[in-house]
């Protein structure tokens, strides 16, 4: 005898709920490690961080969760502050020199704008190999120290800094740093095995 609809519903709200627990990641193993060329790797929760000072008192951070979330940034008391009030004018200034179009998806592809080179280049970005791996997003000045965020989606920058040999940061048109990609042995394969674990944010 075939069982009536009513009698299947609460059987299938009971095996819809079933899959979301399933399939839901565990915490990413807790992990401090150091790298070569000054470089860490921390991982909590679900989220895989590398970091590195690029100067007196100024912190790279290459944060991930996964292919579409996390943040690149850099934070300290040397940068040029951001506050809240001229966060527009200053964020254009930071911006300057970028060209941004969209590729057959309809994601943002940042080039440099006509005219500009990374020799003039005047505003500040994340360059790999040449090309400008992530522009300045966004920034802001609290407690003292000031953060600036990288790139709009991080599944357009994790790529390029993995496959990348040489990565230079500008701010503002000043070069602050040169970083050897491949002196930090091993820390690619620490973040991809990391954001590997938690494919779905």
């Amino acid at each position: 005898m075939r069982a009536s609809p009513a009698r299947l519903l609460p059987l299938a709200l009971l095996l819809a709920a079933v899959p979301s627990a399933a399939f839901e990641p565990p915490p990413i193993p807790k992990k401090d490690l150091t790298f070569g060329d000054g470089w860490t790797f921390q991982s909590r929760g679900n989220n895989c961080t590398a970091t590195r000072s690029i100067g007196k008192d100024v912190t790279l951070r290459l944060g991930f969760t996964n292919f579409e979330d996390g943040a690149v940034s850099l934070t300290g008391k040397g940068l040029p502050k951001i506050p809240e009030d001229r966060m527009e004018a200053l964020g254009a200034l930071h911006g300057a020199g970028i060209a941004v179009t969209e590729d057959a998806e309809g994601y943002p592809v940042e080039q440099f704008a006509p005219g500009v080179t990374y020799a003039d280049f005047p505003g500040s970005a994340l360059f790999v190999d040449g090309g400008i791996a992530a522009r300045f997003d966004f920034g802001l000045t609290e407690n003292g120290a000031t953060t600036y965020r990288f790139g709009t989606l991080q599944s357009r920058v994790w790529p390029k800094l993995k496959a990348g040999t040489e990565l230079r940061v500008k701010i503002l048109g000043k070069e602050a740093t040169v970083i050897r990609l491949p002196a930090a042995a091993g820390l690619w394969d620490e973040m991809q095995d990391c954001i590997n674990q938690y494919p779905n944010g």
